[in-house]
């Protein structure tokens, strides 16, 4: 079994940008999103926060803003981390059925 077998939701391909900020520390990070799924996302970063770090996510694509609380799933150092949403700010939610809805629909003319 592969680490992506254990995953509850597909994962797209997903460029965007991301500021992610640790909620105990206030440090911040500026980077970019490489998957997303309804769960999380997996962010590329060379210096990653901790596993379990609780961390807030902005991210921008195509003049929207996705804001989310979540916990770090798993840190690569060199690689970047994966962000499991734990909420969403007011409006949120439906930005993200709105992006993955674009996806799946890409993804279903493409294959």
């Amino acid at each position: 079994m592969t680490d992506s077998d254990n995953h509850r939701a597909r994962r797209y391909s997903f460029v965007a940008g991301i500021l992610v900020t640790d909620l105990a520390t206030e440090k911040q990070l500026s980077a970019h999103t490489q998957e997303l799924s309804s769960f999380g996302c997996f962010v590329e970063t060379v210096k990653p926060f901790a596993e379990n770090a609780k961390v807030r996510a902005r991210i921008t694509r195509s003049g929207m803003h996705l804001v989310a609380q979540g916990r770090v799933t798993h840190s690569l150092p060199n690689v970047g981390m994966g962000i499991v949403f734990t909420s969403f700010e007011s409006g949120s939610l439906s930005i993200l059925e709105l992006w993955l809805t674009d996806l799946r629909n890409r993804h279903s003319i493409v294959t």
